[in-house]
């Protein structure tokens, strides 16, 4: 959804910005890409580019949780001692209205 609307803010003659994690999708022509492959990296790239934006879009779906440490071996159902998935993101790209300023047209889709 974020490429789609990332194309129809250039259509509309819109300066566009596009966050992404990893996709097989083309980015669209005159769209400046950031990539980026976790959470944190969306909710820093965000963070990092936002205040020059008039409008912003996230249509990103992001964990809410993220594995506390990660397993060589596949983890068995029973006689686990610990949840994997306790510890609770941030909630990633919902930053608030006060982190905008008005300057010229940037649209962010991730």
């Amino acid at each position: 959804m974020g490429y789609a609307l990332a194309q129809a803010a250039i259509e509309a003659g819109a300066k566009v910005t596009l966050i992404s994690g990893p996709v097989n999708l083309a980015v669209p022509a005159r769209v400046h890409c950031i990539d980026v492959v976790s959470a944190a990296e969306m909710l820093a790239a965000v963070m990092k580019n936002i205040a020059n934006a008039d409008i912003f879009f996230s249509v990103a779906a992001v964990a809410d949780y993220q594995s506390v440490s990660v397993s060589t071996q596949k983890l068995a159902k029973k006689n686990r001692d610990t949840d994997p998935f306790v510890n609770p993101h941030t909630r990633y790209c919902c930053p608030s209205r006060a982190t905008f300023s008005k300057t010229d047209c940037d649209w962010f889709c991730g």
